[in-house]
């Protein structure tokens, strides 16, 4: 977007919950694919990692450990190149979509 584009990172409280019991090698690649995604705006909104569910919506695969994050990403609304991003969910491949479903409709 820009060469002042600033991402925030927050947690939902569920998810935070999630992020703090993963196992801390978890956490860590997740970390790790955050802050590179977090560097620019088409990294963070690639089509790629866009979910069907929501247009805002999108993931991080973690194949070999079976994780998935979630993530909105949000503009502020006077158009400004600050991006918040908010882990709406972690959990395993099986579960997490069901979850992201009640979460995103119960905002």
């Amino acid at each position: 977007m820009s060469d002042t584009f600033k991402a925030t990172l927050k947690f939902k409280a569920l998810a935070k919950k999630e992020w703090d019991s993963l196992n801390p090698s978890i956490r860590e690649k997740f970390a790790k694919v955050l802050k590179k995604r977090a560097a620019s705006y088409e990294a963070l909104t690639m089509p790629a990692n866009r979910l069907s569910l929501q247009h805002n919506c999108y993931k991080i695969k973690l194949r070999n450990d079976g994780f998935r994050l979630a993530y909105t990403v949000t503009s502020d609304d006077a158009g400004n190149v600050r991006v918040t991003v908010t882990v709406v969910a972690v959990d395993r491949r099986d579960e997490i979509y069901e979850d992201l479903n009640r979460r995103l409709a119960g905002k």
